[in-house]
């Protein structure tokens, strides 16, 4: 009889455990965000995927559907369509590295991106015309941000507290900066302006922007390369002319030249900003020079045509062309 008791004794113990232990419903990976749009999280590999058209719904913060899995996020993917992103839409995803935004995206709501503490750049399209105030606010691992051509005003605190922002690429659409939108941005080195200094004047900046005004201003409409005359317009056969750069107006750092030809009628040898060609065979060739930003995204470019014709003993060869060729390259 006692070992009866003990075993009912046990048994009521264990009921009464598994009744106050909770049972955990797996997080939801997919669902719907809109009227017209749905979700789905790859836990494969970290990617949330919002896809469909038109605007997502508009949520407290604590209601957003994915709150569950926000530390699993490494990567957002915005499907062509969307046109909205709500407010508080991916705060705090403290994981998040990457984010894709479409060129059917019209806006981005305030807190969108606040703490997404491992991203490093954001590209924002150029059909985007409005960003909410605090919208990536204190993403201490953003080093680069590029604003399109749509935006007209950047909001109060948008980009505050981002320690680790180095270059900003800013619209000639900027009619207005607000407020703190730069604040406490204490490694902003560049901003790249596209337009020129009266465009810029016109911007009107309010207070505790600091560091975007102390930061390198460079036009990038003011940025230009040329190729310069050759030194010499004719050569004899297989001598060689060198082809000079110049680039006017400061330009981000990071940047690079580039030569590029469209045939191979002559040999080409770069030599830092130069570009050594030598004739080769008959013909035209346009030389092409260009000015690449460490993003590899083109500065400016010129080109030039050049052209190389072989005499008759160029075309025998040997001693004949060594003592008698007439072959010469010059700029038409």
């Amino acid at each position: 009889m006692k070992g009866i008791n003990m075993f009912l004794s046990v048994i009521m113990a264990i009921m009464i455990l598994v009744s106050i232990v909770p049972i955990t419903a797996s997080a939801a990976t997919s669902g719907t965000c809109g009227e017209n749009l749905t979700w789905t999280f790859n836990s494969k590999d970290g990617t949330l995927s919002l896809t469909g058209h038109g605007s997502m719904n508009k949520y407290v913060q604590s209601e957003i559907p994915w709150s569950n899995i926000l530390n699993e996020i490494k990567s957002i993917r915005i499907e062509e369509g969307v046109t909205d992103i709500s407010d508080d839409a991916f705060n705090n995803c403290t994981f998040l590295e990457t984010v894709f935004f479409p060129a059917s995206l019209k806006s981005i709501g305030y807190f969108a991106f606040m703490n997404c503490n491992s991203i490093r750049e954001i590209i924002i399209p150029d059909n985007v015309e409005y960003i909410g105030s605090h919208a990536f606010a204190s993403c201490d691992s953003l080093r680069r941000v590029v604003i399109g051509n749509a935006v007209s005003e950047i909001m109060r605190c948008t980009f505050e507290g981002c320690e680790q922002l180095e270059k900003v690429s800013l619209p000639k659409s900027l009619i207005r900066i607000d407020d703190s939108a730069f604040y406490r941005c204490l490694s902003l080195k560049e901003v790249l302006f596209d337009g020129d200094n009266d465009e810029w004047n016109k911007i009107q900046i309010g207070m505790f922007n600091d560091s975007l005004m102390s930061a390198k201003l460079i036009y990038l409409s003011n940025i230009k390369i040329i190729i310069s005359e050759p030194s010499v317009k004719q050569i004899r056969y297989k001598d060689g002319i060198i082809l000079h750069s110049d680039i006017l107006g400061e330009y981000p750092t990071g940047s690079y030249i580039i030569w590029s030809s469209d045939n191979k009628n002559f040999k080409e040898s770069i030599t830092e900003e130069s570009l050594l060609i030598i004739a080769a065979s008959n013909g035209k060739t346009v030389f092409t020079v260009t000015l690449i930003d460490e993003y590899g995204n083109e500065l400016a470019q010129d080109s030039v045509e050049m052209y190389s014709k072989a005499g008759f003993f160029d075309k025998i060869g040997g001693f004949f062309r060594s003592l008698f060729g007439t072959t010469k390259i010059y700029k038409n």
